[in-house]
């Protein structure tokens, strides 16, 4: 299995054009989550530690005999402490310096490499996921139309400082705190396909998220110039928080932005109905980025596993309700 994904990497790594760079001893590595630190010990074996989670969660990579830039790696977390060696690559693309984590010939993690800080990093992700052009409908069926990007929220043309609110581990809930304006408050953003629910809420006293209102406000997304999901092309996803058909959706998606016709008719009629949306003559003329093409493989990686195994899906659906 082990030389199957190897093969499968090898050829992935030439494709795109890749180059192995060694693990500096005390270099940081962010998995989209959580930030850890490289321990280059005089055995050679490298371990990725962190804390950010409450407790210490350490990754080690054990390099691959006559290779460079590539590894074995245990996952303590595997389930019933079975041990997994997965196989990582380290590539760098684009000015950005990847460990690759291969299960089963499928991308099963990410660690970028970075000189940020674990605040800095983290919001510069979570950002470009809120951001977007919306529609937003109450419960009792009032409309406004709210943009919101660069820490602000625009309702109807009026800005609206907001804040993040963090978790004890510095990770931002998926929480707007608006400061001023007609929609202040603090307002927690439930994932749906084409925006977010909006539910009121408030902070409790130790430091959670209380939902207040039942019913939350529906945010549908409604930029004509791009994609819902338009942040696929710029930062790595994390894809465990949405449904499978979501995760679908998403993955074609960045084929769409670049014009990708497609055979499936279920697909050509829905982009094509995206004013965004402009095919081209000829798909063989496409060329995705790194980050692109690491998305598609993160995401076809989540819609394959069981559905027992996809225990974090928080996605509605608009309105509230849960499938």
């Amino acid at each position: 299995m082990l030389k199957r994904i190897i093969l499968f990497s090898i050829a992935l790594t030439a494709a795109l054009g890749l180059h192995a760079q060694g693990i500096p001893n005390g270099s940081f590595w962010f998995d989209g989550m959580d930030m850890y630190k490289a321990n280059v010990l005089p055995v050679g074996l490298i371990q990725l530690s962190t804390t950010n989670s409450g407790q210490k969660v350490t990754f080690e990579l054990t390099p691959l005999p006559g290779s460079s830039g590539q590894y074995t790696m245990f996952n303590p977390a595997d389930i019933n402490d079975e041990k997994i060696d997965d196989f990582v690559m380290q590539v760098e693309e684009d000015g950005r310096e990847m460990l690759v984590v291969y299960r089963d010939n499928k991308i099963y993690k990410l660690f970028e490499k970075t000189d940020k800080s674990f605040h800095e990093i983290v919001f510069e992700r979570w950002l470009p996921t809120v951001d977007g052009k919306f529609m937003a409908t109450s419960p009792d069926g009032q409309i406004v139309h709210a943009v919101i990007a660069d820490w602000t929220v625009t309702v109807d043309g009026e800005d609206c400082p907001f804040q993040a609110v963090t978790r004890p581990n510095g990770h931002p809930f998926d929480v707007l705190n608006i400061l001023t304006g007609p929609v202040k408050g603090v307002w927690y953003l439930a994932r749906t396909v084409d925006g977010f629910n909006a539910y009121r809420s408030e902070i409790g006293e130790d430091g959670g998220i209380k939902i207040v209102e039942e019913k939350p406000w529906v945010l549908t997304w409604e930029d004509p110039d791009e994609p819902r999901w338009s942040f696929l092309s710029t930062e790595f996803v994390i894809p465990t928080f949405y449904k499978k058909s979501t995760l679908t959706l998403m993955r074609n998606t960045i084929q769409a932005m670049h014009g990708y016709v497609f055979t499936d008719r279920k697909l050509n009629k829905y982009f094509t109905a995206q004013p965004w949306y402009k095919p081209v003559a000829n798909n063989g003329s496409i060329h995705l980025n790194f980050i692109e093409q690491m998305n598609i493989a993160r995401l076809l990686a989540e819609e394959s596993k069981p559905d027992a195994e996809r225990r974090m899906v928080t996605e509605e659906e608009p309105g509230g309700k849960k499938k």
